[in-house]
């Protein structure tokens, strides 16, 4: 429920609640899938993806240690986002590793389920945060060893109040710093948080993570490493110029996506048709067509049909919703009593469709 930046341990929930925690008001329980920590998942230094990157992430991301004055890379500004994070937590537990099974509680409420979850799955997955950096365990270490020292900050206005560098990975004085760092790291051993990241990584792990890092540096001239589907090749800040590459060891094949509903924009193609001229004082109804790609848009896809008619002035006269009438189809009924107060000229009905599919949403008049 807590971390003891002191000892470099978690406190669980019976140390910061004696009495028990009552107000939990959400549970998300995450399953990954099995082949995450398989070796399917590599880091860009060819670094299996493990466990400890997940709990390193907890302990920096959240963020908890860095919030502690005890801590060795302690920053006054994460303290805030501390605070924020903790008024709501209420505990984490890792319940099973072969799959991985973990449960997360808050006191905080949505009315969306996917905000929910969302926000749960972010807290032990490595990533970046406002003023830190939150990458495998064996990059993060590099930098930690740099703040610790009083070198660099991860946080740029922690780096302003100190007069040092804000942590580079990709180049200048940072960059070689970390390469520094590496060195030592190899001899020494070094494994950030050890009395809890011990659990889960051995000392060969250690020795085999930070040559695939020293032969990355090597290769690629910098240290920045992630899991996604593109690397980072090369980088030239005088220009402002980088070169990604595609990732040949990326978890998810080419073409993946296609055919899940990501590979094409679904902004739908609105038509309208009815009579071009309404007697003042008539009904008239007007027929909505709604496609995509020439095939009638899925009902259940289609979340508003509104329409707008705009007087002979260009003014708003009335606006309203229609009526979805099926697969592709929809409708939009003026009743006498609204053309019986238009004027005779030119009116226009303009008639949006919007879908739960994109934000865009797809137009006629």
């Amino acid at each position: 429920a807590d971390w003891d930046a002191a000892n470099q341990v978690f406190l669980t929930v019976d140390e910061v609640y004696p009495g028990g925690v009552t107000d939990a008001a959400t549970k998300v329980v995450m399953t990954y899938p099995d082949w995450l920590l398989d070796g399917t998942v590599v880091w860009h230094d060819g670094s299996a993806f493990s466990i400890a990157d997940m709990v390193c992430g907890l302990i920096v991301g959240f963020p908890m240690d860095q919030a502690k004055p005890e801590s060795a890379i302690y920053d006054e500004y994460r303290v805030s986002d501390y605070n924020t994070g903790m008024s709501t937590f209420r505990g984490v537990k890792i319940v099973s590793e072969s799959p991985l099974v973990i449960e997360y509680y808050d006191s905080a409420i949505s009315l969306y389920a996917e905000t929910i979850a969302a926000g749960a799955s972010n807290v032990l997955w490595p990533q970046s945060q406002a003023q830190s950096f939150m990458p495998a365990w064996h990059n993060f270490a590099l930098g930690y060893m740099t703040e610790a020292a009083g070198l660099g900050s991860f946080g740029s206005s922690k780096s302003t109040d100190l007069g040092v560098d804000w942590i580079s990975y990709v180049d200048g004085p940072q960059l070689q710093l970390l390469l520094s760092n590496l060195a030592t790291a190899v001899f020494d051993n070094f494994l950030p948080y050890a009395p809890t990241l011990s659990q889960w990584v051995s000392t060969q792990d250690i020795i085999e993570r930070y040559q695939n890092l020293g032969n990355f540096a090597a290769t690629y001239g910098h240290v920045w490493i992630g899991t996604g589907p593109m690397y980072l090749d090369q980088v030239d800040t005088l220009a402002g110029i980088t070169v990604l590459r595609n990732n040949p060891n990326y978890f998810y094949e080419t073409g993946h996506y296609l055919g899940r509903g990501f590979d094409t924009v679904a902004i739908p193609d609105v038509a309208a048709s009815g009579p071009s001229t309404v007697e003042i004082g008539s009904a008239a109804t007007f027929d909505v067509s709604i496609l995509l790609d020439g095939e009638a848009y899925p009902e259940a896809n289609i979340k508003k049909v509104i329409y707008l008619l705009i007087d002979a002035n260009g003014a708003i006269a009335y606006d309203g919703e229609g009526v979805v009438t099926g697969d592709g189809t929809a409708s939009v009924t003026l009743t006498a009593d609204q053309t019986a107060t238009l004027a005779s000229g030119a009116n226009n009905l303009e008639v949006v469709v919007t879908v739960k599919t994109v934000v865009l949403p797809g137009q006629t008049s």
